[in-house]
């Protein structure tokens, strides 16, 4: 059987309760169970989940890279540190001279102190008054960091788009629409396949399967975006393909 697992965790603290319940000792029994694990194991970050932190390495794919995929729902975040950390640790003292860059008044006041008048002060308070606005800002941009499509970008997950359960079970409509097309018994059951046997189907037939998702799921974004017909489109990839090898 696979394993789900639905990750929404916020890390390790590494305070003393985090360490005398041995929160550390019992994320490495997991690791170690997921580096023998033998059957598929789907990590899902669900609608605005987190996973920050110590968990991430708990389950992150690379410790077991056949098996192992991860998925994150688009509302959701992920990353080593929360973009509040991310901003005190990298972008704190970035935020003054993006003040003195960016602020008509603090440019005011630096004129004035290269005049040599003494604007510590208006400084100061212009900074204080300033830095809440700017941190706001920083934050938001770590958060860019950790949303899907980034995580997505640098490899760390496998889709970032996988919404709800709809788009699950359109994935298996499309498959029955495969064995549909594929199969001439017309009272073939995909759903009353013997699980060894559907087992072997899958494996043998791979590479059509994948084809064939991919070109439908292909022909209906395009359709909705353009208005297209999706079996027309599908038909359309079908005759193409159907030429070239005929050449």
């Amino acid at each position: 059987m696979p394993l789900f697992i639905f990750a929404n965790w916020r890390g390790f603290s590494g305070g003393q309760k985090d360490m005398f319940e041995m929160v550390l000792k019992f994320g490495a029994y997991i690791v170690d169970q997921l580096c023998k694990f033998l059957n598929p194991v789907i990590v899902y970050i669900p609608p605005h989940g987190e996973l920050r932190g110590g968990a991430w390495a708990v389950i992150d794919p690379t410790i077991n890279p056949v098996c192992m995929q991860m998925f994150a729902d688009p509302r959701s975040r992920g990353g080593v540190l929360e973009p509040e950390g991310t901003v005190q640790v990298k972008m704190r003292k970035d935020l003054v001279p993006l003040m003195r860059r960016l602020d008509k008044e603090m440019m005011r006041l630096a004129v004035l102190e290269k005049e040599g008048q003494n604007v510590k002060v208006d400084t100061d308070a212009r900074i204080e008054l300033l830095m809440p606005t700017y941190r706001n800002i920083a934050i938001t941009f770590a958060d860019l960091h950790d949303t899907p499509v980034r995580m997505k970008a640098v490899g760390a997950i496998k889709a970032g788009n996988v919404k709800c359960v709809d788009d699950i079970r359109r994935m298996k409509d499309l498959l029955q629409c495969y064995f549909k097309e594929t199969r001439s018994d017309e009272a073939f059951s995909w759903e009353s396949v013997p699980d060894s046997d559907a087992l072997a189907v899958l494996d043998a037939e791979r590479k059509q399967i994948v084809t064939f998702l991919v070109e439908n799921d292909f022909s209906k974004t395009m359709g909705e975006r353009y208005g297209i017909p999706a079996e027309k489109l599908a038909r359309f990839i079908r005759e193409m393909r159907n030429n070239e090898c005929d050449q």
